[in-house]
This record gives structure tokens, sequence and C-alpha cells, in this order.
């Protein structure tokens, strides 16, 4: 079995997530540095912003009781930098993690890391193959290809995130006349 592609889901496809990534991340840093080197460089402009009242609004009475009035802002900040860490590990792991394969006899998705998901079409089981691209993915050449067996009237396989997805399906199509000789383009 030789393997003609194999992709991931692109960084791109979720560009709205690492978005919120960078601005949870500049923000946390922002704050975290700001409130811990203001009062030493003779800036104390967060001090006036939160009271107890404020604080126990964002933080609830116990977590407030355990967080001092000058440390809110510390908290806060470090708590955006771990959350923007924390999205951004999520992101790798999930591009990682999803393994889409094109082989000379079959195509395969593979899902997860400690538990394992594997589907597998075989090439002259395809009946249908068809990219979906809405606007934003046509700008960065992103799409989802979806394939359909004789087997089921469902889509079986769905490579979602791929980079210049018609490609792909171009591959997927010259297999197919390569394996199983003359077949219909979808």
């Amino acid at each position: 079995m030789t393997t003609k592609w194999e992709g991931h889901p692109s960084v791109l496809y979720h560009v709205h997530t690492w978005f919120f990534c960078i601005i949870f991340f500049i923000s946390g840093l922002f704050i975290s540095l700001a409130s811990d080197l203001g009062p030493l460089l003779g800036y104390n402009h967060f001090g006036p912003f939160i009271d107890s009242n404020l604080q126990q609004f964002f933080l609830g009475q116990t977590l407030a009781s355990l967080v001092e009035n000058g440390n809110f802002w510390s908290v806060l900040g470090i708590f955006l930098l771990l959350l923007s860490l924390i999205m951004m590990f999520n992101e790798l792991v999930r591009r990682k993690s999803h393994v889409f394969t094109l082989t000379n006899s079959k195509v395969i998705t593979k899902h997860g890391i400690f538990s394992r998901k594997t589907n597998e079409v075989a090439i002259c089981d395809i009946r249908m193959i068809s990219v979906r691209q809405g606007m934003i993915e046509r700008l960065f050449s992103l799409g989802t290809i979806q394939i359909g067996s004789a087997a089921t009237a469902l889509i079986e396989l769905e490579f979602t995130g791929i980079r210049h997805p018609e490609m792909v399906k171009g591959n997927i199509n010259q297999t197919r006349a390569d394996v199983c000789g003359n077949f219909k383009h979808t």
C-alpha cells in the first residue's frame, strides 16, 4: 500500500480560535506586566478600577476572599495567559490528531490521540466526492472534502480544513482512474 497523499487540517481552518488565543495572550501579558510593574514605576492606575464588590462579582465570594485587592489584576492577567496557552495547545493537538490519507487502494481518516477512530473506503467503492467551501475558506484555499461510497447513501469520510481541496479531489479521482479503470468524475 503506497501513500499518495497525507494531510492534516490546516492551521488557518481555525483562524478564529487562533485570533482569540493571541488576543487573550496579549491582554494577559499586558495586564500582568502593568499590574506588577506599574506600582514599581510609580503608576497606580489599576487600583481605583476595582473594589471588593466588583472583585466578588467577577470571581465569586470564595475566590475573591483568596485574592487580595491589590492582586486582582495580576491574577486576571495570569488567568488570561494560561487560558490562551491552553487554547493554543488544544488547537495544535486537534490538528495533529486528525490525519487524512490517500493510498493506492484506500482513502483513510484517523482521529484521536489516546483512543483512535479510523474510517476507510476502498478506492473502487467511492461513488461520490464533493468539495465544500465557504467564502472565507475560498479566500484561504481551504475546504472540506466529502466522500461517499457505494455501500451507503451517506457521507462516509470527511476531510475538514484541507488546503487546496480541489487538488486533493483530483488526486483521489486520478488514483481511482488508475486503480479501477473508467468511471464518471463527480
